[in-house]
């Protein structure tokens, strides 16, 4: 969480340079305002394996230092910025690997007393949208583009009854997940009003190795609410 914190002031920064550079270019058509973008998602996988059962609460957050640029005196224009998101599976399955070092994800007894369950990865993330907003007050805005981020945190959390059977309680947090990807890319969108919008972001790109994981391929997506503060 601190590494987080840490990597989101260093992007608040990058973007104030940014702004304040495009700021003094006064003879230019395009000006640009850095804003802070604040979601609040709902994170699930699509086409996963019929034994994977996500709750419908798994909450993610992303939060992000962005610049708007519009083109001269057009309601378009296009949209970047550096941050962090943070996605949390909370599913019904167990992480563990086989005797070749790849991924399994095993089903833990609907009838196992289980309190958490989750799996949390986090990325540095560089978006790009284009926009459609007007200038002056409160309108419709829609957007559309992509993002790309790099891995920075991998993590479970257990705590419940121990799934090898033995009736013994276990809480355990593993850090530094094996095989996943370390890169990752995907399409977003927005559609809102005034600065709430609700977002959505589906991958491109798999989250676990493709020859490092003994599961059926399956595609992250997310969907949520983003505000977006001056």
């Amino acid at each position: 969480m601190k590494k987080s914190f840490l990597l989101f002031i260093c992007s608040l920064l990058i973007s104030g340079l940014f702004a304040q550079s495009d700021s003094t270019k006064s003879d230019k058509k395009i000006k640009s305002k850095a804003k802070v973008l604040f979601s609040i998602n709902s994170d699930m996988w699509l086409n996963a394996e019929n034994d994977i059962d996500i709750k419908p609460i798994s909450l993610g957050m992303e939060l992000f230092s962005v610049s708007k640029k519009y083109f001269g005196k057009s309601p378009v224009g296009i949209m970047y910025g550096l941050g962090v998101t943070c996605h949390n599976i909370n599913y019904n399955m167990f992480l563990s690997y086989d005797t070749l070092n790849r991924t399994v994800l095993s089903k833990i007894p609907d009838s196992l007393n289980t309190k958490k369950n989750k799996l949390s990865v986090s990325y540095l993330d560089i978006p790009l949208e284009i926009f459609f907003s007007p200038k002056k007050g409160k309108s419709f805005n829609i957007s559309a583009g992509m993002k790309a981020g790099y891995l920075i945190n991998t993590h479970t959390k257990y705590k419940g009854k121990n799934p090898d059977g033995s009736g013994n309680d276990l809480k355990t947090k593993t850090a530094n997940i094996k095989n996943v990807e370390p890169f990752r890319y995907g399409i977003t969108g927005r559609i809102g009003y005034g600065a709430v919008s609700i977002s959505c972001y589906y991958s491109l790109s798999s989250l676990f190795k493709e020859d490092k994981a003994r599961l059926k391929e399956f595609t992250p997506f997310t969907i949520g609410i983003t505000f977006l503060f001056l």
